[in-house]
């Protein structure tokens, strides 16, 4: 009885780090998810953080890969003895470093490779790493990208073969069953009004431009609390740019946190000033956990939601933020109803339903890699 006839399916994730991206966190969640589904799942990675305890708890083998640098060409050999060892039947690449790298791997080993698009065009500028990372995601099976615009990059290129678009999974259950953060808990007074952001502090993420309509909201609304959680280069400049605001306590800089959920429970609204994304992981969990959405008016947010489910302001725009936060906030009825609108349209891509997906093109392309290897065979043998 084979392998494909008793359900069992051997994946080799790779993917730079473990960090609290939301890359990583969703390849820790469809890992764990998949190990759950029976699946025979390993990671490689170069540095843990935030979401290896999830997998180290889940079941699923991790493979650290030493090196002093991302550059460090022991990666590759590292992989390549990885391979040789899992025996997998089907790669799945995360991150511009493993799309290169472990897809150099796959190519080398014979083995069937899929490539995560987690983003969309703007993120690609030309550099050599984009060149190299296109070069090498053509002889991919197949491209899963979490969003159109994902999808949109690799047909405009020429991409070869297929591209799929899979969605994000919500860990729906685990954000329901997550409880609204107390007051004391949270620092804040019982009807202090929770302002919440959370992700990369990075210029595509935009954290400066929340920053930058803090005085206007907070001057106009007395018990509003702007609350940033995440990490990343531009964190210096936040903690500058709220130090000269005057406003104390009432602007906080956290880093990466591993309570957000009750924090989304507990707050006003949810803010994404993105200047573009993939589809963003912050934004669904936001949604799941009925929190009303304040988004940049980006085509990956409009992808997800629209007006009757979200409030949209123009980016680049600190005003039209704080006027759209502060009419937001007025307005409780209008937030629930727009609160469950969203909840409605993304609560459906579960992190159950989404591994389905993914298992079921595992599936195709081990099927495939294995006629190719049948075929070399015997186009081996009768040569001989």
């Amino acid at each position: 009885m084979t392998e494909m006839t008793t359900g069992t399916m051997r994946i080799l994730h790779c993917v730079p780090t473990l960090g609290g991206g939301g890359a990583e966190r969703q390849l820790a969640c469809l890992s764990e998810q998949m190990s759950k589904d029976g699946a025979s799942v390993h990671v490689a990675y170069t540095r843990p953080g935030p979401n290896f305890d999830r997998l180290r708890k889940s079941g699923v083998v991790t493979h650290e890969l030493a090196c002093r640098s991302n550059y460090d060409p022991r990666i590759l050999w590292q992989l390549l003895e990885t391979i040789q060892r899992v025996r997998p039947q089907v790669i799945q690449t995360w991150l511009t470093q493993m799309d290169v790298l472990g897809g150099l791997a796959s190519i080398l080993t014979n083995t069937p490779f899929i490539l995560s698009e987690q983003s969309s065009s703007k993120a690609y500028v030309g550099k050599w790493k984009d060149r190299l990372r296109l070069l090498v995601g053509r002889r991919a099976f197949a491209v899963i990208a979490n969003s159109l615009g994902g999808k949109e990059y690799w047909q405009k290129i020429g991409r070869a073969n297929r591209v799929e678009v899979i969605r994000n999974g919500i860990p729906l259950s685990e954000i329901l069953t997550s409880t609204r953060l107390p007051d004391d808990e949270a620092g804040v007074n019982p009807s202090a009004q929770v302002i919440l952001w959370a992700g990369r502090y990075r210029p595509e993420k935009n954290p400066l431009l929340l920053m930058r309509a803090v005085p206007e909201i907070l001057s106009e609304c007395k018990d509003a609390v702007v609350v940033f959680f995440g990490a990343g280069p531009l964190e210096g400049d936040l903690l500058s740019l709220a130090e000269r605001s005057g406003m104390g306590r009432r602007v906080r800089i956290e880093g990466f946190s591993t309570n957000l959920w009750s924090w989304m429970r507990r707050a006003g609204v949810f803010v994404s000033t993105s200047v573009y994304e993939g589809s963003p992981n912050a934004v669904c969990e936001a949604a799941a956990a009925h929190c009303p959405l304040i988004l940049s008016d980006i085509p990956q947010h409009r992808e997800l939601l629209s007006d009757d489910s979200a409030s949209f302001f123009p980016l680049n725009d600190p005003p039209a933020l704080a006027r759209s936060i502060l009419s937001a906030l007025r307005d409780p009825g209008q937030l629930k109803r727009k609160a469950e609108a969203a909840y409605g349209k993304l609560s459906k891509w579960t992190v159950e339903s989404v591994t389905g997906e993914y298992l079921s093109l595992y599936w195709e392309a081990a099927s495939e890699g294995r006629s190719s290897l049948s075929e070399s065979m015997s186009a081996g043998h009768l040569g001989g």
